[in-house]
């Protein structure tokens, strides 16, 4: 099948490795399908041989040996997902890398665990980064200036949310919900993020008034902090916002006055439940 371009693995009960496979480095395969196996954890030496391969699907294999994705050739790969697996040691080595997903990956230690995961966050060509549902803890790392999206909830991220994510110029999507997090949200955080969750930490302080220059901002989600705060009417100053979540914080005060009448042209969820 010389002219194969995507192959679909995926859900069946494959096992040990895919060293028979006919791994031209001639071949047009592009994208692989293989999550939700029982492949081994040598599944990635007979794979790295097709050059031509831009997205790789690997999730839950169900083994218990762990992946060693270090120094392979994958030089092609734009998304890689390595999610619900245990991964021994991380180098894609790839230069036009965009999206790695590593969500119900079980891992503690970071950056220290993945000792080459810190050059990769900062490749220029990452544009997607998913570390949801790990046990990373520490602080947050710096990450690409780049990246569009980001999501690392439910971790156990410590410290204050970094000054490094006011430089994420592209950033649409941030999710660090379900952490640690402690201290105020910076007040320089964000020109042009369009989905902001910050909910279940330990953020206090008052809301930065900056968020209204974020006119691109469609949800807010800041539930399960120990934000006190008056109810901040300037958010109605967000012409896309869509989702506004604030309960169970420490606001108080009126929601409503003759000079805020909360007109909110695209608003559809609107949350304030269990508030002080």
């Amino acid at each position: 099948m010389p002219f194969l371009s995507t192959l679909h693995l995926s859900n069946n009960h494959l096992t040990d490795s895919l060293e028979t496979m006919n791994c031209s480095s001639s071949s047009k395969l592009e994208t692989i399908y293989l999550s939700n196996n029982y492949l081994s954890g040598r599944i990635l030496e007979p794979l790295s041989k097709f050059t031509n391969l831009k997205e790789l699907y690997l999730s839950f294999q169900n083994t218990t040996g762990a992946i060693n994705f270090f120094s392979l050739g994958f030089k092609s790969l734009e998304l890689l997902d390595l999610s619900g697996n245990a991964i021994s040691r991380l180098n894609p080595g790839s230069p036009n890398l965009k999206e790695l997903v590593l969500n119900n990956c079980n891992i503690e230690e970071f950056p220290t665990f993945m000792k080459n995961l810190t050059k990769l966050l900062l490749n220029s060509s990452l544009d997607a980064l998913d570390l949801r549902s790990n046990d990373f803890q520490g602080s947050f790392p710096v990450i690409s200036p780049r990246l569009s999206y980001v999501l690392a909830s439910d971790n156990s991220f410590t410290g204050e949310i970094p000054l490094s994510l006011c430089n994420q110029t592209y950033l649409n999507l941030l999710n660090l919900a379900h952490n640690n997090f402690s201290g105020s949200i910076p007040r320089c955080l964000i020109i042009s993020v369009q989905d902001v969750d910050l909910g279940n930490n330990n953020l206090i302080g008052r809301l930065p008034d900056s968020f209204y220059k974020l006119g691109f901002l469609r949800t807010r989600t800041l539930d399960g902090n120990r934000i006190p705060d008056t109810f901040p009417f300037w958010l109605e100053e967000l012409p896309k916002l869509k989702i506004i979540v604030l309960r169970s914080n420490m606001f108080h005060g009126p929601i409503y006055s003759p000079q805020h009448p909360l007109s909110f042209p695209e608003l559809r969820m609107f949350d304030i439940s269990r508030t002080t």
